[in-house]
């Protein structure tokens, strides 16, 4: 997978993957880049939420070796801390994404999508349910 770029100055440098997620997820209004000098838009929606898959490549842009299970750890981690983040299917983009909201989530997967797409293949190849497995195994 190739890497996805943040601009520092949108994103600044964190000492851990966990705060920088926590930005990532938290700050909706960043544009990506799919080079390392941020010259060529990966995604210029500045309002989009970002996949599991996409925030894993921008966190491996920062820190190099990263796991996709780590990502999802923390991920999970930040759920369970914030109360106001949850994994949705996304029907435009057909990936699961991660979704800041105002208000707080039943679960960490909302009902909505758990209900209509839990065993539905993203285009990356990942489902709610391979994202669950991977949260039941931690």
């Amino acid at each position: 997978m190739i890497p996805i770029y943040v601009k520092e100055s949108d994103i600044p440098t964190t000492k851990n993957r966990k705060e920088f997620l926590r930005k990532l997820i938290t700050n909706k209004g960043f544009i990506t880049y799919s080079d390392k000098d941020c010259t060529t838009i990966q995604c210029d929606r500045k309002s989009a939420f970002r996949s599991v898959t996409e925030l894993h490549m921008i966190v491996k842009s920062r820190f190099k070796i990263t796991s996709l299970k780590a990502v999802v750890k923390i991920i999970k981690e930040l759920i369970d801390e914030e109360k106001k983040i949850s994994m949705v299917w996304c029907t435009q983009i057909n990936k699961v994404v991660i979704k800041y909201l105002s208000n707080v989530p039943d679960s960490y997967i909302t009902s909505y999508s758990k209900s209509n797409y839990f065993k539905s293949k993203g285009v990356d190849g990942y489902s709610l349910e391979d994202y669950e497995n991977i949260i039941n195994e931690l």
